[in-house]
């Protein structure tokens, strides 16, 4: 468990970091990523476990790093 909050710490911080960078930063730090095309996940929060399926849309106007930026803003997406 306490793995388990390490983690989640990491994850928290490092989502701040993140959110605090323009799109053009994020590009900067990250030039070379892509999206793998297995990113679907099963996380347990409070006894209940949520199940998250990716979709990438090839055609979209936003490219992955809009979208994060998007969801960190809490804008709709």
């Amino acid at each position: 468990m306490i793995e388990d909050n390490d983690l989640r710490k990491a994850l928290d911080e490092t989502m701040d970091w993140m959110s605090d960078l323009s799109p053009d930063e994020l590009r900067q730090v990250y030039p070379e990523r892509r999206v793998p095309c297995g990113v679907d996940f099963i996380w347990e929060i409070g006894g209940t476990e949520y199940t998250v399926i990716s979709h990438f849309n090839q055609n979209s106007a936003d490219d992955i790093v809009q979208k994060v930026q998007n969801l960190l803003e809490n804008k709709a997406v």
